[in-house]
């Protein structure tokens, strides 16, 4: 009974020890930045990720937004695709600053995106282009996720 108890007693040191580590690993060559760029003279803001420590060029991936706009959430997998070793870039597909609070808002945003599908493109593929451009990235490896709206544009 008590070699089990030690066991258990030590377990949580370790995984704490572990975990630690761990976040510390991933967070500490993370490098963000919002990226201003202007499709057909209107204004966008991404969000690059990756980790500058990495050697060597690696995939892109361009992540595109739920209809509620580019929010947190976008952001948040952009650095989860950068903590596994890839560039990511979380894209605009409505205009700075636009962000839904509610369902009307977002629908609205929604449909006036995707009104002309030549815009569609032309915005997502900026984006693509600005991705493949970076530094860090092959630029004839670049994949796309997308979150609701999002998953239907790439």
């Amino acid at each position: 009974m008590n070699r089990y108890r030690h066991a258990l007693a030590a377990a949580p040191l370790s995984l704490a020890v572990a975990l630690t580590l761990a976040s510390g690993q991933v967070t500490a060559d993370m490098q963000t930045e919002t990226v201003e760029y202007t499709v057909n003279g209107k204004t966008f803001t991404g969000y690059m990720a990756y980790d500058d420590e990495a050697e060597g060029k690696r995939p892109g991936v361009l992540v595109v937004h739920e209809w509620w706009g580019h929010n947190e959430f976008a952001r948040e997998q952009a650095e989860k695709l950068a903590a596994a070793g890839y560039t990511a870039f979380a894209l605009d597909m409505y205009g700075s600053g636009k962000l839904a609070e509610h369902p009307e808002d977002a629908q609205a945003f929604m449909k006036e995106a995707t009104k002309d599908i030549d815009q569609v493109k032309a915005r997502f593929m900026a984006a693509k282009e600005l991705l493949a451009k970076h530094d860090s990235v092959d630029g004839s490896r670049i994949a796309a996720q997308g979150y609701c709206f999002g998953g239907a544009w790439y």
